[in-house]
């Protein structure tokens, strides 16, 4: 994800509600509250990696 995350939130409930299994955060796009709710929904979460550094 690369969104703000007060609105990460919202999402995270809409990825729990279809099946999302994995979700990843982009710097700045994380927050405690953001990766806590998605790892309650059983989420695997990648957080503070940048998907261009690491692949």
């Amino acid at each position: 994800m690369v969104i703000n995350p007060v609105r990460g939130e919202k999402y995270i409930d809409e990825a729990a509600e279809v099946g999302i299994k994995y979700v990843w955060f982009q710097p700045g796009a994380e927050s405690f509250e953001v990766i806590e709710k998605a790892k309650n929904y059983g989420m695997q979460v990648v957080h503070s990696k940048c998907v261009l550094v690491e692949f």
